[in-house]
């Protein structure tokens, strides 16, 4: 008899426990992250002045200039290139910027061969699928920009601007990177 208390107690108390435990397992303590419908970009009306330490090697730099990069883009991502490949090594989403260190973003496109003035429109289909797969592209109004500022680094960002405000924004960007990134 006295067994079978200590059951029912025992019992009784592994029950709750369970409840309290799916309580826990059902509260998301990493929610998905929404759009943020607060973040609106910057517009470049004139050419932003990016701050960098110099003492740094060029990588640093880089990474210190595209972070500076967030207000005036959606998203972003900045690859170092080597002679036979590209790493993504940082990223930006609404504002929030993200150094990476780990594996490779995987991007199912060829680098094109850029000059460092030029500014190209992505506008493959299969580019965007993969960007939108990595959640960099949010809407399908937006228009993604391939920079290459530096022999090592290019950039990729994404923008949702009309027709001519974008090509001042641009203009104004690529002149910023271009006086930085042409120092080191």
């Amino acid at each position: 008899m006295l067994d079978n208390k200590l059951s029912k107690l025992f019992l009784g108390q592994a029950k709750l426990l369970q409840q309290q435990l799916e309580k826990l397992l059902d509260k998301d303590i990493h929610p998905t992250k929404k759009s943020n419908e607060l973040f609106e970009t910057k517009t470049l009306r004139q050419v932003p002045n990016f701050i960098i330490d110099s003492s740094q090697p060029p990588r640093e730099q880089m990474v210190q200039i595209f972070n500076q990069s967030t207000p005036y883009f959606y998203s972003g991502l900045l690859f170092e290139l080597g002679e036979n490949s590209r790493k993504c090594i940082a990223a930006f989403d609404q504002g929030v910027f993200f150094p990476l260190k780990g594996p490779e973003i995987d991007l199912d496109f060829i680098m094109p061969d850029m000059n460092l003035v030029e500014v190209m429109k992505v506008q493959s289909e299969k580019i965007f699928a993969s960007l939108e797969k990595l959640n960099v592209i949010h809407s399908q109004n937006t228009d993604v920009f391939l920079l290459k500022p530096h022999p090592q680094f290019a950039i990729l960002v994404c923008i949702t601007l009309g027709d001519p405000w974008l090509k001042i924004h641009m203009e104004n960007y690529q002149k910023a990177l271009l006086k930085v990134a042409g120092d080191f």
